[in-house]
């Protein structure tokens, strides 16, 4: 098996099997149409294109998010060209999902600082978008961090 899969444990039961047996906590569900967050995204991204997956989203206050996005388990180092910022993106919108029922986090790509850059973004009930750095998620940023050019939500 190739050294990169076998933290995965895909032929035995890993030890610690926490994050793969996390079961969505009982939050009460507050879906909003679509449009809810495409009237969001056009206002703060009006140059992005936006791919939206769902007809509802469930949105919370900025409150709980942050409370949420502080159990992000980092369970991968960052590895260039192969576990980097497209894939801690993705595994960030994946958990918020399983973990949250939250499908209001969006994975993005734009303009960092030091150059293309994929990232997180989520839209809460308050009707404004945060930026969320997965390698570092531990807090909300402005929406306006990095420059966005496309968002899939």
């Amino acid at each position: 098996m190739a050294p990169f899969l076998n933290w995965l444990n895909l032929r035995r039961k890993p030890k610690d099997k926490l994050w793969l047996n996390l079961k969505p906590l009982k939050v009460k569900y507050q879906p909003k149409p679509a449009n809810f967050i495409l009237d969001v995204l056009k206002q703060y991204y009006p140059d992005a294109t936006i791919i939206q997956l769902d007809v509802s989203y469930h949105i919370e206050p900025k409150a709980v998010v942050e409370e949420w996005i502080r159990e992000f388990p980092r369970i991968r180092p960052y590895i260039k060209e192969v576990y980097d910022c497209d894939n801690f993106a993705f595994w960030f919108k994946a958990w918020m999902s399983l973990r949250f029922l939250l499908n209001s986090v969006g994975y993005c790509h734009g303009m960092h600082p030091l150059g293309y850059h994929a990232f997180n973004l989520v839209v809460t009930l308050e009707k404004q978008p945060y930026t969320i750095e997965p390698q570092a998620p531990y807090r909300l940023l402005p929406y306006n961090v990095y420059g966005v050019d496309w968002i899939i939500i």
